[in-house]
């Protein structure tokens, strides 16, 4: 019963006496609304998934310069694994050559 009469103390007009000195919300803009909209998605994103990892690398492409040689030491490296793929690959056809002679 005490609880009755303390909901009855906090009265529904001292509840409507505060929201109506609160400011009015405005009306966003659709471009305005999007922004919020985009921002919230991240935050979204960002919980789900753990973003602290990448927080100390450097993503500009600075570093993204190569000497001649560092292209041509790419290329040989290149080549000599497509040479050994290439070699998996005719050895597995001449298998399965020679298992449809078989049957």
């Amino acid at each position: 019963m005490t609880n009755k009469r303390v909901r009855d103390d906090i009265s529904s007009p001292a509840v409507s006496n505060m929201q109506d000195h609160r400011p009015k919300k405005r009306m966003l803009s659709d471009h305005e609304e999007d922004d919020c909209e985009g921002e919230k998605a991240l935050l979204i994103i960002k919980k789900m998934f753990n973003t602290k990892r990448f927080a100390g690398r450097d993503d500009r492409d600075t570093k993204m310069e190569a000497s001649f040689g560092d292209m041509t030491k790419e290329e040989k490296r290149s080549e000599r694994l497509g040479r050994t793929e290439d070699r998996e690959q005719l050895r597995l056809l001449e298998e399965n050559a020679r298992h449809q002679r078989m049957r």
